[in-house]
């Protein structure tokens, strides 16, 4: 966790983004790193799992009024050196002058670190990436 998050408390990250850890029952160190280092904790009673954790962090933001939401998990699959530019990306109007609702990233995309996955998480990711693809008609 504190690697994590002094990568987030990088000048050029703190000055559009902060930090909220949503501790999912975890034993750990969570709450006192995080409290110790001046950010935002919610801590579930009880493990609720990862969707009740987004679900949780989202409401937050709605909440508190943020305009942009930027989701992480801690378990190092996601690099903060993404952060700034999915944060420009969030800021870039189209050619009809909008904004987009949402930025997705993928480790999957050129120019990407090497990532293992297993058969079935292949089958997965391309029946997902279809799905995606009918439902925005992106690429």
């Amino acid at each position: 966790m504190v690697p994590l998050l002094e990568k987030l408390e990088q000048p050029e990250i703190t000055q559009f983004a902060d930090v909220l850890v949503v501790n999912d029952a975890s034993q750990d160190e969570t709450n006192h790193v995080t409290k110790k280092r001046n950010h935002t904790v919610i801590t579930n009673v009880f493990n609720l799992g990862y969707g009740s954790g987004l679900q949780l962090g989202y409401k937050y933001a709605v909440r508190k009024g943020y305009s942009y939401v930027i989701q992480m998990d801690a378990d190092g699959q996601h690099d903060v050196c993404n952060l700034l530019e999915i944060y420009k990306e969030l800021q870039k109007e189209d050619e009809n002058g909008k904004l987009p609702d949402i930025v997705l990233g993928s480790r999957f995309m050129e120019g990407s670190s090497e990532y293992t996955v297993s058969w079935a998480k292949k089958i997965a990711f391309v029946w997902f990436r279809a799905i995606l693809k009918l439902g925005t008609g992106k690429k």
